[in-house]
């Protein structure tokens, strides 16, 4: 039954997140954990969004490739 919610990445995403989390405040402690989560964290974040940013400019089509799909489905 259980496997059935954690098929759903978002919340697999969720879980993780919050198990990570936990398992960082007992290794490290509070105050050190803002010290030291909070800096990973904006730096994932940014490379998250950096990452994004460059495969969707990869994943966009040319205007010759554009072109090509409008006459070949006959969007015209």
């Amino acid at each position: 039954m259980l496997v059935r919610y954690f098929r759903n990445p978002v919340l697999l995403k969720v879980v993780g997140t919050v198990v990570a989390l936990s398992f960082l405040l007992v290794l490290v402690g509070y105050r050190n954990m803002v010290r030291v989560v909070l800096p990973v964290l904006v730096v994932l974040i940014l490379f998250v969004f950096v990452r994004r940013y460059i495969v969707g400019r990869r994943n966009k089509l040319t205007r010759v490739e554009e072109e090509y799909l409008e006459k070949r489905f006959y969007k015209h």
